[in-house]
Formats: C-alpha cells, sequence, structure tokens
C-alpha cells in the first residue's frame, strides 16, 4: 500500500512539475494569500482526478482487446496527422506574427498578466 502511495505520488509530482497548472499556482501565489491558492489548487486537481478514476473505472468494464485496438488506432491516426502537418509553414506564419509586436515596450510578464486580468474586449487595446 505505501509503495503504490509512493510511486504514484512520484509519478504525478514529476509529470506536474513543469506543468501550466504548477505555473497557474505560481502566478496566483504572487497575488492571493498562499492558503486559498493551495486550496484552490487540491481541490481542482481533486475534482480532476476523481474523473480520471472514474473513467478508468469504466473503461476497466470494456473488453480489453477492442480498448487497446482503439488506443493503437488513435495513436496511429495522431502520428499520421503530426506527419502531414506543414510545420515550417505554421512556423513561417507565426514568425510572420510575432515580429509586428517586437515594437511593443510591454514586458512579457506584464503582458500575461493582463492577458488574464482584462476583459477580452479591452485586451485588443492594451499594447
Amino acid at each position: 500500500m505505501i509503495a503504490l502511495l509512493l510511486s504514484t505520488f512520484g509519478i504525478i509530482f514529476i509529470a506536474e512539475l513543469p506543468d501550466k497548472t504548477a505555473l497557474a499556482a505560481l502566478v496566483l501565489a504572487t497575488q492571493y494569500p498562499p492558503r486559498q491558492v493551495i486550496l484552490g489548487t487540491w481541490l481542482a486537481f481533486l475534482v480532476q482526478t476523481l474523473v480520471a478514476v472514474a473513467a478508468g473505472s469504466l473503461l476497466q468494464l470494456l473488453p480489453t482487446q477492442p480498448v487497446r485496438v482503439g488506443a493503437g488506432i488513435g495513436f496511429l491516426v495522431f502520428a499520421i496527422l503530426a506527419l502531414r502537418r506543414k510545420a515550417p509553414d505554421e512556423l513561417n506564419t507565426e514568425g510572420a506574427e510575432v515580429v509586428p509586436a517586437r515594437g511593443r515596450h510591454l514586458a512579457p510578464w506584464i503582458a500575461g498578466s493582463l492577458d488574464r486580468q482584462l476583459p477580452s474586449r479591452v485586451r485588443g487595446r492594451v499594447g
């Protein structure tokens, strides 16, 4: 039992450490009391885990072979889509969008903070 708890904790901790959830908690901790941030993060992670466990429990009821075949087909579909992507074209498009923004003088952390704080109708006017 302890080994299962420790291995689950270790895997989740390492997987979630560089995740945007950790970054969001970091940003929230700069603006709100740590106790509230911790409680909110725990509650969100609890709900997410409950949904994942429920979905896993339901998948366990299905026959193993069709689930494996479905997962394999899904993996192949995503692999084909990734291979067919035109990454250089996407990079050129993204680069063309970034170049005009270089003349702006907002620091990235300010722009990111404003993006989360301001209503969407005001965001277009900032910068």
